[in-house]
């Protein structure tokens, strides 16, 4: 059996088994269908987390001795465990589990081996279970790291595995993950993610509506690229807190007081099933170090960025805006995965990036054209379960609305007439599920007392427009990948905005928060000591006047648009600085030539 087919085989069956037990509710709106009741569960995890073991010949109360087995290093390593009758978070019936500590293992296939009194017990073959590295803990930080000296496992089958560690991450983000030196590929659908309890957490559908993709490396000699969008994760945080339904219940930590599944969102367990450049296979056993780029980005920082076209036109205008100082500038972004039509006399303080761009004689943009085919795929939206419902939000002339702190679904959003929605989100964040359409207009406002433009996130279920028309004001971010957005009239937004199809029209204003960009410079790990170290990547040197594989700038404009690389300056600049030295000495010589 070839590794992509085992890969793909697993996920099926982790995905349709025990059928008995609906989804499990992960509080977010993102069911997973159960684990299998598999004889070790999960099958994949790393030393320390508690690993399941059913049969049918264990008894409860009683102590057993696990034994894993290294198969590839012949090593060994026996823990206790004891059984206890428990829910399973399989099927929701009650079955005896013996719970196990996995001990320090070199990484890689391990058989597991279940002893008794009388002998042996069970044995679990190292085709189903394997150890992983200790989790990467990806940072809350938007920027990018560059880990030295990491390892991967790669199981019996030659998947490879790594773990991650995402508690603490409440903000909708982008991932994107790749293995520098070291030459991987595969394919989006040979990628799998798991949690540490069996869950499967994403799969790739070929229908689309994907939160994963994969992309192709610039260098050859290192990995295809995986990039992963993660929603907003402040309501399952919410919902987890002490006194909540979805608090865990203490004495099995599978489940919530409120009686339903608990699934893990925090510790998951990247599985790929890779072969080299030359096709051949991985060897089970851990990988030679490489060094693992992880990038983080929020999910707006493309400024507004349209699935299909993007428009500006009638004199529309688009720049920058700091939230933090109040300061506006040349940070303006315009993105589409396809077309951008700028025309009549618009002006765009920033950059434009797209597959097929057309730009009008009378326009005036200060910052870089890049034609480019933008992978930026859209990310489906659930609206979570058990959250608040607050109706219809409609208000007319001179009314207002406050909404507090928290998460809510809303049918529509209707102002007019000088209408104000406040957002109270001094003390947290506020986010919308908003299922039909959205209305703002006649010098209508919607404005948040945090100036953290995250702190006010407006989602758009089923395609309903969004229209702010009419001397509107809007403060934060709305992301409606299937919807139209209509911004026109003179109306007036502030943050960054994600759309099926995005209109900027008749003066209004779009002011992208530059606070949502990614930073420009990179942090190098060393995963042996966990120091950090003085970056030496992403770097200007070869690369003045364009961009380099990072993502930062080495142009003469990137200082306007704050996305030179960290050396940008004693690279790039100190060399032109250098050709103008040379320039005035040419023009020197001519003056001597002159004289003579």
């Amino acid at each position: 059996m070839t590794m992509k087919r085992s890969l793909s085989m697993l996920a099926a069956v982790a995905a349709l088994s025990m059928g008995s037990l609906d989804s499990a509710e992960a509080g977010c709106g993102c069911d997973k269908a159960p684990p299998e009741t598999s004889a070790v569960r999960p099958h994949a995890t790393y030393a320390g987390m508690e690993i399941v073991i059913l049969h049918e010949d264990l008894v409860a109360d009683a102590d057993y001795h696990v034994r894993f087995i290294s198969t590839q290093y012949e090593q060994v390593a026996t823990v206790k465990a004891q059984a206890l009758r428990l829910r399973d978070i399989a099927d929701g019936k009650k079955r005896i589990h013996l719970l196990a500590t996995l001990p320090e293992l070199p990484l890689g296939p391990a058989a597991v081996e279940v002893y008794d009194n009388s002998g042996l017990l069970l044995v679990v073959p190292d085709t189903d279970f394997t150890v992983t590295p200790q989790p990467v803990e990806v940072s809350k930080s938007v920027g990018e790291v560059w880990i030295d000296g990491m390892q991967a496992a790669v199981g019996r089958d030659g998947t490879m595995y790594i773990a991650l560690d995402l508690g603490g991450l409440e903000r909708a983000r982008v991932f994107e993950a790749q293995g520098m030196g070291v030459a991987l590929t595969f394919d989006a659908d040979d990628v799998v993610f798991y949690n540490v309890q069996g869950f499967m957490m994403q799969l790739f559908d070929p229908s689309g509506g994907n939160p994963f993709d994969v992309a192709d490396p610039e260098n050859t000699h290192d990995s295809d690229i995986v990039r992963y969008r993660r929603h907003e994760f402040s309501t399952y945080a919410d919902q987890h807190k002490n006194g909540t339904a979805h608090q865990i219940d203490p004495d099995n930590p599978g489940w919530h007081r409120n009686g339903t599944p608990h699934i893990d969102h925090d510790h998951q367990i990247l599985a790929i099933a890779a072969t080299l450049r030359d096709g051949s296979p991985l060897v089970a056993g851990a990988t030679p170090e490489f060094q693992l780029r992880l990038k983080t980005e929020t999910l707006f920082s493309h400024g507004a960025l349209a699935d299909v076209e993007i428009d500006l036109e009638d004199d529309a205008q688009a720049d920058s805006y700091d939230s933090s100082t109040g300061e506006f500038g040349f940070a303006g972004r315009i993105s589409s995965n396809s077309e951008v039509d700028i025309e009549d006399y618009s002006r765009l303080d920033g950059r434009v990036r797209g597959a097929d761009i057309d730009i009008d004689p009378h326009v005036s943009i200060t910052g870089p054209v890049t034609e480019t085919k933008m992978q930026s795929p859209m990310m489906p939206i659930h609206v979570p379960m058990a959250i608040d419902n607050l109706g219809s939000i409609k208000l007319k002339s001179g009314k207002t609305k406050v909404v507090a702190t928290g998460t809510y679904k809303v049918k529509e959003i209707s102002l007019e007439g000088d209408a104000t929605l406040n957002i109270a989100n001094s003390e947290g964040p506020v986010t919308l599920y908003v299922t039909e359409e959205i209305e703002i207009e006649g010098y209508s406002s919607v404005t948040a007392s945090s100036a953290n433009p995250e702190d006010f996130a407006v989602y758009v279920v089923g395609g309903g427009e969004v229209d702010i028309d009419e001397n509107a004001v809007f403060h934060g971010v709305i992301y409606a990948p299937t919807s139209h957005i209509e911004i026109e009239d003179r109306a007036e937004y502030y943050g960054a905005m994600v759309g099926k199809d995005i209109n900027l029209s008749d003066e209004s204003l779009f002011h992208f928060d530059s606070n949502l960009a990614e930073p420009s410079s990179a942090v190098e790990i060393d995963q042996a000591s966990e120091s950090l170290v003085p970056p030496t990547v992403p770097t200007c040197v070869g690369a003045c006047g364009g961009q380099v594989a990072a993502g930062c700038w080495c142009d003469a404009e990137c200082s306007n648009y704050g996305d030179c690389c960290g050396d940008y300056r004693a690279v790039c600049a100190a060399a032109a600085d250098d050709d103008d030295d040379d320039d005035d000495d040419d023009d020197d010589d001519d003056d001597d030539d002159d004289d003579d």
